[in-house]
């Protein structure tokens, strides 16, 4: 037969859980055991906390961290400690310092992965990326400060839809965005899109995502077509037959 164990912070329960310093317990943590809670609660309220009386005669403004002279003592107080030399650099110095060590580094960057790798922070930041790339104001300030232009295979494309009289417009520079996806050319009346995916980016080796270039284009057009838009997928090799590539596009327009 075991031992039965009464809990040796008070409660006088039945103990099923041993700690390391020997100790017995009805919880697995001393701080959920009911008589531990009974005691730390007389110890802190009333006069029985140490800290009773000593905030208030020290502070002020106790009890009125909301009134406008507290607000304002306090933005002083944040611009002249932080317009000192000694406290501006102090945070970034003390970072640059932790992630010099490769230990630190190695840490961080495993924390980040598993950290964006969570389903629910997958779900958040695709939920506000579209919030985000839906608001025009942003789309704005992103073609002015990037000053998107079309490359010169996307020129080449616009002077072949020019010649073959299609009304495709260049919607590369995020004028134009579909469920935060940016199609490069856009055709509104017949809702058609042709995309041009360069070897380089849009390729296996710089994506590592694990899929092969076959699921990236079928995602691409499925993700235009539950919008209700056509797609067509131009590669940068394809280029170098234009006849194939004309001969392509014409298939696609009889869709």
């Amino acid at each position: 037969m075991e031992e039965k164990h009464i809990c040796d912070y008070g409660c006088g329960k039945e103990a099923i859980y041993q700690f390391k310093n020997g100790k017995w317990c009805c919880s697995n943590h001393y701080k959920k055991c009911t008589k531990y809670r009974e005691i730390q609660k007389i110890k802190i309220t009333g006069k029985n906390n140490p800290m009773y009386g000593r905030i208030k005669d020290k502070n002020p403004f106790y009890g009125k961290h909301h009134t406008k002279e507290c607000i304002e003592e306090n933005k002083q107080f944040n611009i002249d400690y932080w317009s000192k030399p000694e406290n501006k650099n102090r945070q970034s110095i003390k970072r640059k310092k932790w992630f010099e060590d490769p230990i630190n580094y190695e840490k961080h960057c495993k924390r980040m992965k598993e950290i964006q790798n969570r389903p629910d922070v997958k779900k958040r930041n695709k939920e506000n990326g579209l919030i985000m790339w839906s608001n025009k104001k942003f789309v704005k300030k992103i073609k002015e400060i990037w000053n998107i232009r079309p490359n010169k295979p996307e020129t080449l494309l616009i002077n072949l839809f020019k010649d073959l009289n299609l009304n495709y417009e260049y919607t590369g520079d995020f004028s134009f965005m579909i469920s935060g996806k940016n199609p490069d050319f856009t055709n509104y009346k017949t809702k058609k899109i042709i995309d041009f995916f360069g070897d380089y980016f849009h390729g296996e080796e710089f994506r590592k995502d694990g899929k092969s270039n076959i699921i990236h284009v079928q995602q691409r057009i499925e993700h235009f077509e539950k919008n209700g838009y056509k797609c067509l997928i131009i590669w940068e090799n394809e280029l170098k037959e234009i006849d194939k590539v004309i001969h392509k596009i014409m298939e696609f327009e009889k869709i």
